[in-house]
Order: structure tokens, then C-alpha cells, then sequence
């Protein structure tokens, strides 16, 4: 029991399954692999790099942060959340991570009984953090842009469905709304 590691939510997984491949990338692990199947049998076809903007390394934990029997999710550190198909292209949507140092910080400012500025330093940090999403032709797999996440909606994550990317708008803090909007967003 010595040696060092990951948490789970460090390698889980996005995919998307398109015409007879799976498209998946391992959490903070930025490669796109594809997979060709024929019958049941699988074969790796293709890894991309991903060049994504500002995407942090995975920190190395050690091994006393770990628990037997418990699953540790980290919120802060970079992922590739979810793959999309979208008309004729693949949507990769990137979380490049929080600053580690600064992630510490919040989390020593909360243990010491100071939740309060703790908050505001972790929500400074996720304004922060570049969130948004890779576009790739389907059929080449040339990468075509790396899109932002539009301003004013929950970053979280969206929804594809159509040709189309679908988001929910950010909660007001000053209102309490009684309802949903819901945003569609057109890739042409």
C-alpha cells in the first residue's frame, strides 16, 4: 500500500458511438482514440493529441489520500467531460483544470473555518478556467476550431441532439426564477 496515483474521476471516461466506431478519451487524459469494430471484435484506428488551451497535467496524488473503499471525485482538475456528434462533426467538450496551487489554497482557507472566502476563491477560479469545446470534421478527423462556452450559461455541460447544441441559462443569483431557458446554439 505505498505508492502514488490518480482518482477515478481523473480517467472517466467520454465517448460517443458514430457508424460502427467509438469515439472515447480518458478524462484528463487528452487523446481522442478511435475504435473500428468489426463484429464483436474491436481495433483501435486512430489517437489524436488533443491540443487544447491551457489544459493542466493530472496531479500524481500520493497514496495517503486514498481510502479502500472509497471513490474520490475531483472537480478541479482537467477532463475531457463529453464527445458529441453534431450533423457531420465531433464535439469534444474540455475542462482544462483549476491552478493546483491555488485549489490548495481554497481548500486551507476552508478547512480553517474560513468557508466564506474559501467560496470566493473557488468560484474566482472556475470563471478561470478555459471550458469549452473542440470541433472535428466526422469524416477526417481534422480538428476545425476549439469554441468557447457562450457566456451566460451553465458550464456544466450541454446537450446535443439534431444538428444542434442545446444549454441551459445560468441561474440568477439576484432573482429567484420559477422556470427553465433553455438555449439552442447552430454549428454551420
Amino acid at each position: 500500500k505505498n505508492g502514488k496515483g490518480y482518482f477515478e474521476s481523473d480517467y472517466t471516461p467520454a465517448y460517443e458511438w458514430v457508424s460502427e466506431k467509438l469515439y472515447i478519451s480518458l478524462g484528463g487524459e487528452p487523446k481522442l482514440r478511435v475504435y473500428k469494430f468489426s463484429g464483436m471484435e474491436p481495433s483501435l484506428d486512430t489517437t489524436i493529441n488533443l491540443k487544447i488551451p491551457e489544459f493542466r497535467e493530472l496531479p500524481i496524488r500520493e497514496r495517503n489520500e486514498f481510502a479502500e473503499g472509497n471513490m474520490t471525485a475531483d472537480g478541479s482538475t482537467p477532463a475531457i467531460r463529453n464527445i458529441h456528434q453534431v450533423g457531420d462533426y465531433l464535439l469534444i467538450h474540455h475542462y482544462a483544470g483549476m491552478d493546483p496551487e491555488k485549489t490548495e489554497e481554497a481548500g486551507e482557507l476552508w478547512q480553517s473555518g474560513n468557508e466564506e472566502e474559501a467560496e470566493l476563491l473557488f468560484e474566482k477560479l472556475q470563471e478561470e478556467v478555459n471550458k469549452g469545446f473542440l470541433i472535428f470534421d466526422l469524416k477526417t478527423l481534422q480538428m476545425l476550431g476549439n469554441v468557447n462556452l457562450p457566456e451566460g450559461v451553465e458550464s456544466g455541460g450541454f446537450l446535443a441532439a439534431g444538428n444542434a447544441l442545446w444549454f441551459q441559462k445560468e441561474p440568477s443569483e439576484e432573482v429567484e426564477e420559477d422556470f427553465v431557458r433553455i438555449y439552442k446554439y447552430e454549428l454551420r
